[in-house]
């Protein structure tokens, strides 16, 4: 049966985006910081070897976006680790680049954030903002008592009352900008997640600028101190989220969505006119895939040049020739590799 998406049966959003990412025009860059991380979640799936981003690759990526612009129309931005926010001072240098540039050639400009929130305070916040950095992607678990049991400080302690208060502090700026709040389900935090939801609802409810994302299923590995955590039956996550949607509803409908599978996805690693950099100047394409050499495409120099390995390229764009719905959605899942890395891939990926 085959498994290819045909461009008649899609809706315009998935065609605009197919040619877009294809573009010449088009230019996605994940950017890692660093690799190191100031929390030590249960279910993570990084080794945080490599740290903050070299003088090198700060240049190098400057001077890439320099050659880029003049024939750039979109620029997308996407900060990822580690935890990205503990080399701000990066971010900060290369988005007033980027700033720079786009006031002399006119292209469209967005930036996203994958951050666990905690050193995002409101000084850094507005920073951000000011920046064009307006799109942020923030992983609670439940309130305190689960969310401080999986996503722990690298010291062990919890993590919940930090980041709940910074993103108290953001509604103060009167900017536009998007914080969807990432919400994971398991059998663990059901209750939990409940309560946070009614705190969400009582504190942002009103403010179209805080979105909320439930995760229908996701597989937490061992778990929490080796608790039962395993992925449970697609159907009751599914009915649990549908629960907690109803909940939301109550306050605004486009505040609330449901991540569910079936619908068309072009994944990031897929689109022929993205590239990860990684803090050394290792050039990839999957987040998740950090270690695998089919991952290490290349590597950027200090004057913005790099040379990428064509028959891994191919790999990873191969969905843009096939239309197959699972090589444009995740393109690692045909690519050889270990059954430790099909873990990973299960893994919950998130800052």
């Amino acid at each position: 049966m085959s498994n290819s998406i045909s461009l008649d049966s899609v809706g315009d959003y998935f065609k605009k985006e197919y040619v877009r990412s294809a573009s010449d025009g088009h230019l996605y860059l994940t950017i890692l910081p660093t690799e190191k991380c100031n929390f030590r979640c249960t279910y993570c799936y990084e080794d945080f070897e490599i740290g903050k981003m070299t003088d090198d690759t700060l240049h190098g990526i400057k001077n890439l976006l320099t050659k880029a612009a003049p024939t750039l129309k979109n620029l997308m931005i996407s900060w990822f680790g580690g935890e990205p926010t503990l080399n701000a001072k990066a971010m900060i240098e290369i988005s007033e680049h980027i700033r720079q540039l786009q006031s002399q050639y006119g292209f469209v400009y967005k930036a996203h954030v994958t951050t666990n929130g905690y050193l995002l305070d409101e000084a850094m916040f507005t920073r951000f903002v000011e920046l064009g950095i307006n799109d942020y992607q923030i992983t609670l678990d439940g309130d305190a008592e689960c969310h401080d049991v999986t996503r722990k400080q690298a010291s062990g302690k919890g993590s919940f009352e930090v980041i709940w208060n910074n993103l108290l502090n953001f509604r103060k700026i009167k900017d536009n900008f998007i914080v969807m709040l990432r919400l994971h389900i398991t059998k663990l935090n059901e209750e939990s997640m409940y309560r946070l939801c009614k705190m969400i609802k009582a504190e942002f409810g009103d403010d179209p600028r805080f979105t909320t994302v439930v995760e229908e299923i996701k597989n937490l590995g061992d778990g929490v101190d080796g608790a039962d955590a395993k992925q449970f039956v697609a159907s009751d996550a599914k009915s649990r989220a549908e629960e907690i949607k109803e909940l939301m509803h109550e306050s605004k409908d486009e505040q609330v969505k449901l991540i569910e599978n079936g619908n068309p996805y072009i994944c990031y690693a897929s689109m022929p006119r993205q590239l990860l950099i990684r803090p050394n100047g290792t050039i990839g394409k999957c987040t998740v895939m950090l270690n695998k050499d089919a991952n290490h495409l290349g590597k950027l120099n200090r004057n913005g040049d790099y040379e990428l390995d064509g028959k891994k390229m191919d790999l990873w764009v191969r969905g843009f020739v096939s239309l197959d719905a699972t090589e444009l959605s995740c393109p690692a899942r045909g690519i050889p590799s270990s059954p430790k890395y099909q873990n990973e891939l299960n893994a919950v990926a998130v800052a």
